[in-house]
Parts: C-alpha cells; sequence; structure tokens
C-alpha cells in the first residue's frame, strides 16, 4: 500500500521503522504484475533449498521485471516524488478546508501519498454510508473516478490539482444542502448506497 510513494526507502524509511518483511506489489512496475517479498539475508534464506515454499506465478515474466527497473530509474532520477509530495499535500490541504468551510461530518485521515475520509452519520437525516455514495457520484458528476481512499499520483500538474479541488467543492456544496438544509436523500442520489465490500465479506465469513 505505501510501496515507494514515500520514497525509494518506502515507508520504512519514511517513519523510520525496520520491517522483518515487507511486500511490494505492482506500484513497484507502474502497475505492471509484479509483487516482491523483502527482508534481512537470515529470513529470506529460509525460502532457499525448499525450507519454507514461495509461489512464483509471474517468475518467468521479464516485461514487468522491465517495468520495475525503469520506474525506479524515474523515481531515481526525477523529481517526481517531491512532486507527489507537493501536489498532494495540496490535495489533502484543500479537502481538509473545505470539509470545515461546509461542516460536512467527515474526518480526513492520512498524509499526501494516501488519504481516506471517515464518514459520520447525520440522525435522522442520513447515514454514513449514503454520506460516501453521494460524495463519489458527485465527484464522478464533475468528471473524477474516486474510490474511498484517494491516492494522489505523481503526475499530478497544478492544473489537475485545480480541477480536483474544484470536483471537491462541487460535491461539498450539495452533500451541505442535505447535512444542513435537510434535503432528503432520495432527491439527490441517483446510484444504490454503497456498502464496504470487506466489511459484507466478513459479516459472512462470520455467520457461514
Amino acid at each position: 500500500m505505501t510501496g515507494f510513494r514515500y520514497g525509494l526507502a518506502g515507508a520504512q524509511g519514511y517513519y523510520g521503522v525496520q520491517a522483518a518483511l515487507a511486500c511490494f506489489s505492482k506500484g513497484m512496475a507502474n502497475g505492471h504484475k509484479l509483487a516482491a517479498l523483502t527482508g534481512p539475508r537470515d529470513l529470506m534464506q529460509v525460502f532457499e533449498g525448499g525450507k519454507v515454499f514461495l509461489s512464483t506465478t509471474f517468475g518467468g515474466e521479464a516485461t514487468s521485471l522491465a517495468a520495475c527497473q525503469a520506474t525506479l530509474r524515474v523515481l531515481e532520477q526525477t523529481d517526481a516524488l517531491s512532486k507527489l509530495h507537493w501536489h498532494g499535500s495540496g490535495v489533502g490541504n484543500n479537502l481538509a478546508g473545505l470539509l470545515t468551510k461546509y461542516a460536512i461530518p467527515a474526518r480526513l485521515r492520512g498524509n499526501y501519498a494516501r488519504m481516506v475520509l471517515d464518514w459520520q452519520a447525520v440522525p435522522g437525516i442520513v447515514t454514513a454510508d449514503e454520506l460516501r455514495a453521494l460524495w463519489l457520484q458527485e465527484l464522478l458528476r464533475h468528471g473524477v473516478l474516486a474510490s474511498v481512499p484517494l491516492f494522489p499520483m505523481c503526475c499530478y500538474t497544478a492544473e489537475i490539482v485545480q480541477e480536483l479541488c474544484s470536483a471537491f467543492e462541487a460535491a461539498c456544496t450539495v452533500l451541505a444542502q442535505v447535512v444542513h438544509e435537510q434535503r432528503p436523500i432520495g432527491d439527490v442520489l441517483e446510484c444504490p448506497t454503497i456498502t464496504d465490500v470487506f466489511q459484507q465479506r466478513y459479516a459472512a465469513q462470520k455467520h457461514a
């Protein structure tokens, strides 16, 4: 999840934590199918000789290795990561300000590389799931296809950040109508209420 978004040393370097094992996935190859399990030599040696089985489904897939090499070269030789820090911080700061400005019942957590909105219900008016669905709907209406986590990208420019922030504000105005003017959620929400996929899965397992 963190990978190289926090620098070439990953989240370990950013937070000053030495992990026993760290797993990196497709981000290291700019989206190509690749994953790596890394750790100190004494732990990694248990995979040698079959003592611990390690499956390498894409072990012979050289295209992803080339993509990883190219990705690392870009991160090492350009200002991509500093741009991510700059523009990601701009996105987060702007969004936090809009939540305060419009008194939206949500908490923004995370930092410039990954941020998440925790929605809060307004009893008798709107549920947290309805607010989240309306937020994603209104962002899409303004040209932003978002997920629950927000992942700023190295390719952002000042213009892209402004477009995002404009979409954020437009969405906040609609949410504020529901929260503060008590506009019925059914008047504005045009899609089914989104529920957390993982929570559904865990609930199904619990009752299986």
